[in-house]
This record gives C-alpha cells, structure tokens and sequence, in this order.
C-alpha cells in the first residue's frame, strides 16, 4: 500500500501520519489523502491468480463433497 498526502501547493508528500490533528495538518500544508492500495500494473495477474486459487478450492470442497455423499447413500 503507498499513501501520501498534497500540499496546498500541488505536490506529493509522504504520509505525515496526523489525520486528526488540524495544527499538524497546518505545519506540513496537507489539504488531500491519496492511497494506493493495489499498483495498476499488478491488479489483473493478481486477480487471475487469486480466482485460480478459489476456483481450485471449490473443485476440492466439490469433490471431497460428492465423495462423503456418495459414500453416504452407497452404504447399506
């Protein structure tokens, strides 16, 4: 995650971590927030591996599923 915040004169600063104090606020000129949780260049191989990692998992609950139920009904 990178945050940062905008001064008063347009440019990008470090996050100075004072949300709720409005005289540190002042000191640093900060009037806006950014935060990145995600870089752009990373959002769909990560979005293709992570539903690749739960389409496998569902294939496993799936199938340790039909094995109990099958299991369960051929069982006299």
């Amino acid at each position: 995650m990178h945050s940062g915040a905008f001064t008063s004169g347009g440019a990008l600063i470090p996050d100075p971590g004072c949300y709720d104090s409005k005289r540190c606020l002042a000191e640093h000129h900060v009037v806006g927030f950014t935060r990145d949780y995600l870089p752009s260049p990373e959002y769909w191989p990560r979005q293709l591996l992570e539903t690749g990692l739960l389409l496998a998992a569902t294939a496993v609950v799936v199938a340790v599923a039909f094995r109990v139920l099958n299991r369960s009904v051929t069982t006299p």
